[in-house]
């Protein structure tokens, strides 16, 4: 029924507005199109009832209280609401940074440790580097010795 009122307002809102458009100066003067007659419009029943519950206004306050005293109390209350959402966030603030600084030390150690591991692996490649010089040298040195030595057969030989 609240959809037939309301397509019937519809209709009317849009015949009465298609009246002033055509009374325009601007539109044709002809006087059947200036004053039209009303068509006949389809109405849309529903068919299925409206489930949505319907909504009560609020309950009236109380008479006998004065409002200054409901004031008062919802002052108290949004006040106390208030300090408590202030320790929420500060404790929710001090947590955050202690977990901050906890992973900052846990960052900071494992930095350390692998910067020691980095410092070994140097002084290992280094030493392994120092090892490799020494046997090369040795190795020139032994390649040299035989080479004098079979210089010294070849020159006995001749």
């Amino acid at each position: 029924m609240v959809i037939a009122v309301e397509s019937l307002r519809a209709f009317a809102l849009c015949e009465w507005r298609g009246a002033i458009h055509s009374s325009s100066p601007s539109s044709s003067t002809d006087a059947s199109e200036r004053f039209r007659e009303p068509r006949e419009i389809a109405v849309a029943i529903p068919l299925v009832r409206d489930s949505r519950p319907e909504i009560n206004p609020w309950p009236a306050p109380p008479q006998n209280v004065p409002l200054t005293c409901i004031s008062g109390n919802v002052r108290e209350r949004v006040a106390e609401r208030e300090r408590k959402l202030e320790a929420e966030y500060s404790s929710k603030i001090i947590a955050l940074s202690e977990e901050v600084l906890g992973a900052k030390k846990d960052f900071e150690a494992r930095m350390k440790s692998f910067q020691a591991l980095q410092d070994k692996f140097e002084r290992e490649k280094e030493q392994a580097l120092e090892k490799l010089r020494q046997e090369h040298q040795k190795e020139i040195q032994l390649l040299e010795q035989r080479f004098s030595e079979s210089q010294l057969l070849n020159l006995e030989q001749k």
